[in-house]
């Protein structure tokens, strides 16, 4: 079988994990060439606002500008993983400040975020398309120092989304996909799971892409993804309780517009269907 580069593939829905340089786990010059040897096209890159902001108000992109540079020039296209934190704002974080959510650690850390991922979009526009916002927020390593909150990831996702658009209006703005019924809230003293509650009780979320992180043992990724993806998008329309990132309408199968009840129909008619969910680009990958 010939093997083709990436450079050789026009497109292709495969990513990779090119995570944790944010921490300098490893020398990325010694692996672009091998990767693009894979014909991966996809690869998804860690921000690092600890590595970008040093001092307060000042951002420094140069070793991630050499990422996306190196990704490009390889035929890769590079995508986002937005976060950590920053131990400027927050004092009792480690250095890296990984899981560490500016949205629980008041106005002043909030605000920073928010000036840092402005920043961010507006370096790297027309570089840099894919946004997905924080990594893995229902399991409490990456929301400290509180315990995961579905309502409070909606509001961080809204917030983030209304930042980076400001900067750069064709960026795709990416969740995670979690496990809706591990995620319960208190609606008028009661604990319930977020499935049964009424849509129409939340404002919506309306994102571009769902980022699916399956780290089962002896399981086969794909096997429940459709599910997964499902569930998600209707978990999140009923705890989006901020400002929409979209207008009220969401992305059909087929990339254009369609009136939410239209497009909640088409998901289930098209659960099945992989590479065509409403996503532009699949992302299946690993993060931390």
């Amino acid at each position: 079988m010939k093997i083709r580069s990436s450079n050789q593939i026009k497109q292709s829905r495969f990513s990779i994990g090119f995570e944790c340089l944010d921490r300098k786990y490893f020398d990325p010059d010694r692996v672009y060439d091998k990767l693009a040897k894979t014909g991966v096209k996809y690869a998804r890159c860690q921000t690092g606002w600890n590595r970008c902001e040093t001092k307060k108000g000042v951002y420094d992109f140069a070793w991630l500008d050499s990422v996306v540079d190196n990704l490009r020039a390889r035929g890769i296209e590079p995508w986002f993983n937005v976060g950590f934190g920053n131990k400027l704002y927050m004092p009792d974080a480690p250095e890296a400040a990984v899981g560490y959510c500016p949205i629980n650690y008041g106005e002043e850390a909030l605000e920073a975020w928010k000036n840092y991922v402005g920043a961010l979009a507006k370096h790297f526009k027309g570089r840099v398309a894919g946004y997905e916002l924080w990594n893995e927020p229902n399991i409490r390593n990456f929301w400290v120092p509180k315990k995961p909150d579905p309502k409070e990831y909606a509001k961080f996702v809204n917030i983030t989304a209304q930042e980076i658009l400001k900067e750069d209006a064709n960026a795709k703005i990416g969740a995670c996909v979690f496990r809706c019924s591990s995620f319960r809230i208190s609606k008028e003293g009661e604990t319930v799971r977020v499935s049964k509650l009424p849509i129409s009780n939340y404002p919506l979320l309306l994102t571009d892409f769902d980022a699916v992180k399956d780290i089962v043992a002896l399981n086969i990724p794909e096997k429940n993804f459709p599910k997964k993806v499902l569930n998600s998008r209707l978990c999140r329309h009923r705890l989006s309780c901020a400002l929409p990132v979209r207008p009220a309408k969401a992305i059909n199968a087929r990339g254009g517009s369609a009136s939410l009840s239209a497009c909640k129909a088409k998901w289930f008619r098209c659960a099945s269907a992989l590479n065509r969910l409403s996503c532009r680009v699949r992302f299946a990958c690993v993060g931390g």
